[in-house]
């Protein structure tokens, strides 16, 4: 809990616990689905993780990492369009050059 709190090892991002399949689970063909509804349902009913799973989970986490790849993508752009573009009048300047 103190983990996942943040309070032992802080992260810049934060903790997200997740539930994984066991082998078994693979092996007897539990679904993806129904792994989910038994992550949720873990979180939700622990007397320990109840008042974080909102912000815990395979689902949570997936997006969690798509806002954070999004912002990365976000503050990039400028500096990556700004290069393309520079290439990009080189490589016309160069091309005029040979007629």
């Amino acid at each position: 809990r103190d983990i996942l709190e943040g309070r032992v090892y802080p992260l810049l991002h934060g903790y997200v616990g997740v539930v994984n399949r066991s082998q078994r689970d693979i092996e007897t063909g539990k679904t993806m689905k129904s792994a989910l509804q038994a992550e949720k349902e873990f979180l939700l009913g622990h007397p320990s993780y109840s008042h974080l799973a909102l912000k815990q989970g395979t689902v949570f986490l997936s997006r969690r990492l798509n806002a954070i790849l999004e912002d990365h993508i976000r503050a990039c752009m400028p500096s990556i369009s700004a290069k393309v573009k520079t290439m990009l009048r080189e490589a016309v300047a160069e091309q005029q050059q040979y007629g």
